[in-house]
C-alpha cells in the first residue's frame, strides 16, 4: 500500500511538471520599426513586423511577440498558429504606442489580414493613411479595411481600429469560435455615390459561436455591427456589453444606420444580445436596431439591453422563437416595429421598460394598451409617457487587463459633472487616465492617482477626434445626455 501511495504521488508530480512546462518554456520575441528579416527576434536584434507575422519556425504556441513603439507602414498578413491549449500572443509592448498604418499597395485591401489560428492580437492601433473617402463616377476610392479575420480561434483584444476607408473589421465564417473584445472602433468607411458604406464590424458565421463583447463602436459611415449574408450564414453570435452609437453619421446628410443589424437572405439563428447600450442622437432619423431582414429566422435572445434613440428604435422581423426581457427603449418616434401578422405565441416578451417621446402610437403603430391586447406580450412591462428621469451609469471592468475599463453614462438629469465609484476597477495608488472616446486621439480629460472614493467626470464635452480625409460630414459630439469613456491605469 505504501508503494502504491508513493507511485500515485509520483504520478501527480509528473502531471504538475507537465502542466507547468508549457509556461516555463514560453519565449518572448520582439518586433521593431528598425527590425530586419534577418533578426533573431531578440530585443537587441528584433524582427520587422512582416517577418514576425509570417510565423518564424522558432515561434511556438504560448510564446509572446512584443511589438515595440512606432508606426508600421504597409499592409500585413499574419499566418501565426498556436494550439488549442495555448495561443500565440502578439501584443503592444507596455507603455509604448504601436500604430499599424496601412496604405493601398499591390491591390491589397486590408491593413491586417489574419489567417492562422489560436492567436491573440492585443493593444495596438490599426488605421490608414488614405485620405480619399468619397467615391464618384469618375473618381473611385481605394477601399482598405482595417482587419480581416479569416483564421479560426482568433482573439482581438483592446485594439483601436479607426479611419479605415473600408470596414473596421471583417469577421468571416472561417473565423469560427473567435472573439472581438474591448476594442474601440470608429470613423471607418467611405461614401459611395448612393450611400455611406463600410461597417464597423461586418460578420458572418456558421459553425461555433462568435463573441463580440465590451467594445465601443461609433461614428462610422454605415452600420455598427452588420451580421448579414446573401449566400453565407449568420448562425451563432454572442453580442454582449457593447456601447454602440451614431453609426452612419459620417455619410452624406448624416443618414444614421442601425447600430446593430442581424439578418439577411439566409436564416439567422443562435443569436444573443445581452447588456448592450445603443444610442442615436435624439432628433436624428434612422433605425437603431434591425433584427431580421428577408429570410425567416429561428431563435434570438434579447436581454437587459438599453436601446435609445432612432426611429424605429427596435425592429424585429421574421423570427420563430424570441426571448426578450429586461430591456429599456426610448425614442421620439416609433419604439417597436414587428410583423403585423407575427405569431407571438412562442415568444417570451415581458418585463421591459418603454419611454414614449411624444409619438402616440409607437408600438407597431398602436398605443401600448392595444399593443398588449393585439400581440399578448409585455403583460408585466412598464410604459412611461416621458423620457427617463434618473441617470444611468455603466462601468465595465476589462476582463484581460486590470485597471482598465469602459464607462457609459446616460445623463437624463442634465448634469454638468458626475461622481463615479471606480473602486471596482482601480486600487489605491494606481495612476489612471480617463479619455473621452469621441476625442480619443487627444489628451485625457482626467488623470491622477487613485486614492479611493469617487472621481468627478465632466459631461459637457464638445471636442472630437475629427475623421481623416474628405468625409462628407464632420460629426458633432453627442449631447450632454450621453457620454462614453475609456479608463486605463498603470
Amino acid at each position: 500500500m505504501k508503494a502504491l501511495l508513493l507511485s500515485f504521488k509520483l504520478i501527480q508530480l509528473l502531471i504538475c511538471i507537465s502542466l507547468l512546462s508549457s509556461g516555463l518554456y514560453a519565449t518572448q520575441y520582439h518586433v521593431s520599426t528598425l527590425g530586419k528579416p534577418t533578426g533573431h527576434g531578440t530585443i537587441s536584434a528584433p524582427w520587422n513586423l512582416a517577418t514576425a507575422l509570417a510565423h518564424p519556425f522558432i515561434v511556438e504556441a504560448g510564446d509572446t511577440i512584443w511589438i515595440h513603439g512606432g508606426t508600421y507602414h504597409g499592409c500585413f498578413e499574419s499566418r501565426l498558429k498556436g494550439t488549442a491549449e495555448s495561443n500565440i500572443i502578439v501584443r503592444q509592448y507596455p507603455s509604448e504606442l504601436v500604430i499599424i498604418k496601412g496604405y493601398y499597395r499591390y491591390g491589397k485591401g486590408v491593413v491586417l489580414n489574419i489567417k492562422g489560428a489560436y492567436t491573440t492580437y492585443w493593444g495596438f492601433s490599426v488605421t490608414n493613411s488614405e485620405k480619399q473617402r468619397i467615391s464618384s463616377e469618375t473618381r473611385k476610392i481605394r477601399v482598405i479595411s482595417g482587419v480581416n479575420i479569416l483564421g479560426h480561434h482568433i482573439k482581438l483584444i483592446n485594439l483601436f481600429i479607426y479611419d479605415n476607408p473600408g470596414s473596421g473589421i471583417g469577421f468571416w465564417s472561417t473565423a469560427k469560435n473567435s472573439e472581438i473584445y474591448g476594442c474601440i472602433i470608429f470613423n471607418n468607411g467611405w461614401q459611395r455615390t448612393d450611400k455611406g458604406t463600410g461597417h464597423a464590424i461586418y460578420a458572418q458565421n456558421e459553425v461555433g459561436t462568435k463573441i463580440i463583447r465590451d467594445n465601443i463602436i461609433f461614428n462610422g459611415f454605415s452600420y455598427g455591427i452588420h451580421a448579414y449574408t446573401e449566400r453565407g450564414a449568420i448562425k451563432g453570435f454572442h453580442i454582449e456589453g457593447n456601447t454602440i452609437f451614431n453609426n452612419g453619421i459620417l455619410s452624406k446628410g448624416s443618414k444614421l444606420k442601425p447600430n446593430i443589424l442581424i439578418g439577411g437572405y439566409k436564416p439567422a439563428d443562435r443569436i444573443t444580445l445581452l447588456n448592450n447600450l445603443t444610442y442615436h442622437n435624439l432628433g436624428l432619423a434612422g433605425q437603431n436596431i434591425e433584427l431580421g431582414y428577408t429570410s425567416q429566422n429561428d431563435s434570438i435572445s434579447i436581454l437587459n439591453n438599453s436601446f435609445i434613440g432612432g426611429g424605429p428604435v427596435f425592429q424585429l422581423l421574421n423570427w420563430k422563437r424570441v426571448n426578450i426581457k429586461g430591456n429599456t427603449f426610448y425614442g421620439t418616434s416609433r419604439l417597436v416595429t414587428l410583423n403585423t401578422n407575427a405569431d407571438t405565441q412562442p415568444y417570451v416578451w415581458n418585463n421591459n421598460t418603454y419611454h414614449e417621446g411624444g409619438y402616440s402610437r409607437p408600438m407597431n403603430n398602436l398605443n401600448f394598451k392595444n399593443w398588449i391586447k393585439t400581440y399578448s406580450v409585455d403583460q408585466t412591462s412598464h410604459y412611461h409617457f416621458n423620457q427617463p428621469k434618473t441617470n444611468e451609469i455603466f462601468v465595465n471592468p476589462n476582463m484581460y487587463e486590470a485597471g482598465r475599463g469602459h464607462i457609459t453614462i446616460f445623463n437624463w438629469e442634465g448634469l454638468e459633472h458626475i461622481q463615479i465609484d471606480l473602486s471596482g476597477i482601480l486600487k489605491e495608488g494606481m495612476e489612471y487616465k480617463i479619455f473621452d472616446v469621441e476625442n480619443l486621439l487627444s489628451e485625457p480629460i482626467i488623470e491622477g492617482v487613485f486614492s479611493g472614493g469617487k472621481i468627478t467626470i465632466p459631461l459637457n464635452l464638445t471636442n472630437i477626434s475629427s475623421p481623416i480625409g474628405n468625409v462628407p460630414t464632420i460629426p458633432k459630439h453627442t449631447g450632454i445626455e450621453f457620454n462614453a469613456y475609456l479608463l486605463i491605469s498603470n
